[in-house]
């Protein structure tokens, strides 16, 4: 009876230690939702779909991404990841879709848009925790949501956007 105590004891420790840290790694790299907006909806030539989440790096990118859109004929909407569900990839010329590596994997809603959404119409910007897991089947790169990498992953997005969007790109290549 006293080491069948101390087992369920330990046992007991055990989970709720468990769970003190899983509710901290939760609330630590937990993705806020993102600010969802449209930008250039004038623009009548290219539509360009924005999904991310929110945190420092996400937010810099996306802000690094929008300032060098700013002058091309491409609609840009913004929405949050996990809001995926409710967008048509066929309203879309082109899908950037910037997320968190999550319990290793990808946000449910992001896979599921993957797999509705052209695969030569996606690139995936994905952050973890070592910047090395990137869904199958589509472009994009691997960051560690390091701030002073922003510079470097929004070029390599807007050099595959230079390939989807040829003549809003055009004064770019010209200069």
């Amino acid at each position: 009876p006293v080491m069948a105590r101390k087992l369920i004891l330990g046992a007991f420790i055990l989970l709720v230690g468990f769970a003190t840290y899983s509710t901290y790694y939760y609330y630590q790299n937990r993705m806020l939702p993102a600010n969802e907006r449209t930008v250039n909806a004038g623009a009548q030539t290219y539509r360009l779909l924005l999904a991310t989440q929110s945190s420092p790096y996400k937010d810099d990118l996306v802000e690094t991404l929008l300032a060098e859109l700013a002058d091309k004929d491409i609609a840009v909407r913004i929405v949050d990841a996990h809001h995926l569900g409710r967008v048509d990839p066929v309203d879309y010329h082109a899908n950037v879709l910037i997320h968190t590596w999550e319990y290793f994997t990808y946000p449910l809603s992001v896979a599921k848009y993957i797999e509705r959404a052209d695969a030569d119409r996606t690139f995936v910007v994905c952050t973890s925790g070592g910047g090395n897991q990137l869904p199958d089947g589509v472009d994009g790169i691997t960051s560690a949501s390091v701030p002073a990498h922003v510079d470097r992953d929004a070029a390599n997005v807007l050099r595959w956007l230079a390939l989807q969007f040829p003549t809003a790109f055009e004064s770019m290549a010209a200069n």
